[in-house]
């Protein structure tokens, strides 16, 4: 799989990693310690990380047509990942999806620079809430809109 680093920086984890910023082809492994990785910066760009690995297993999905080819896809997938969903919710959830070609995707990212506060909360923990004020969601909602 492919994924876009928008970063150029080493991330600590629990071993050194490097990421140009730019295009990196992952296998499973080092997605995995890209998505894992805490200390490069905040937790926004952990955030951002688990984000570009999901794009990037969508596009390889969509590129392979994988998800139009129910049946081998499922075989496929049954031998490498392990759910609690069976088959027949597995074909189900792939009929919801429908055909890839008919797919288009927006990137919308809510973080500090557009909608989003940060404080504590009553009991002393980092929370996230909305600018427009504590469950007030009008902001958010309107935000998305526009972006789509």
């Amino acid at each position: 799989m492919t994924i876009r680093s928008t970063l150029s920086r080493d991330l600590k984890t629990y071993e050194h990693l490097h990421f140009d910023a730019g295009p990196a082809n992952l296998d499973g492994t080092t997605a995995l310690k890209f998505v894992r990785s805490r200390h490069g910066d905040s937790d926004f760009g952990r955030s951002e990380r688990q984000f570009a690995v999901l794009k990037g297993i969508l596009a390889k999905l969509i590129s392979l047509r994988a998800l139009d080819k129910t049946d081998q896809t499922i075989d496929t997938l049954s031998k490498i990942v392990r759910t609690n969903l069976n088959i027949a919710a597995i074909r189900n959830l792939i009929e919801v999806i429908g055909p890839t070609s008919d797919y288009k995707t927006t990137d919308i990212h809510l973080n500090l620079d557009n909608v989003l506060s940060e404080g504590k909360s009553s009991q002393g923990a980092y929370i996230l809430y909305p600018k427009a004020g504590m469950f007030d969601f009008s902001q958010i909602k309107g935000f998305i809109a526009n972006q789509l």
